[in-house]
């Protein structure tokens, strides 16, 4: 290993200019994150979901809430239809930009600039989150629904069991 006094003064030079190099690399990085104070943020964008796995879905979901309302006391028989919304929602991370430029001798006097840039990594965008089709609606159809408590016990299990408002639900008496 040589030491610093032992190089010739054109390696000494080369090597200052490649600290040099590093440094102000360094430098730019670190400018472009204090550009961007906040973490990434979270942008939403639709992407179809087949047909028939939204259809399979709502229909596991009915046969199975079916199953959990037939235990309300006087329900009788029970019959359930789960309407989704046919697409599922994706979160993509986003990257936010925000720079303020201060006019000279004008304190007051400030421009503020703001982007944002979906996160990118590779060729394809970066999900953080993705949200499946939503419940749109519930009917319920049994034949002890003519008892209104009844009927109400059975909106009420059905909003809870499915995380929806109680407006969602719908409850008829059946034969």
């Amino acid at each position: 290993m040589t030491t610093w006094s032992a190089l010739k003064p054109r390696d000494k030079t080369l090597i200052r200019y490649l600290i040099m190099a590093v440094v102000v690399g360094l430098l730019f990085m670190s400018l472009r994150s204090l550009g961007s104070p906040t973490a990434p943020e979270q942008s939403l964008a639709a992407s179809p979901q087949p047909e028939g796995a939204v259809e399979a879905e709502a229909s596991a979901m009915s046969v199975e809430l079916a199953g959990i309302l037939s235990q309300v006391a006087g329900a009788g028989t029970v019959r359930v239809q789960v309407a989704l919304g046919a697409t599922e929602q994706q979160v993509y991370a986003v990257d936010h930009t925000r720079s303020t430029t201060t006019q000279a001798g004008s304190p007051s006097q400030s421009q503020s600039q703001s982007s944002q840039q979906t996160v990118v990594v590779g060729n394809a965008a970066l999900p953080v989150q993705v949200n499946g089709p939503r419940v749109t609606s519930v009917l319920v159809v049994a034949s002890g629904a003519g008892d209104p408590t009844v009927a109400a016990a059975l909106a009420q299990a059905a909003a809870a069991a499915l995380g929806v408002p109680i407006f969602e639900v719908r409850v008829l008496q059946g034969s």
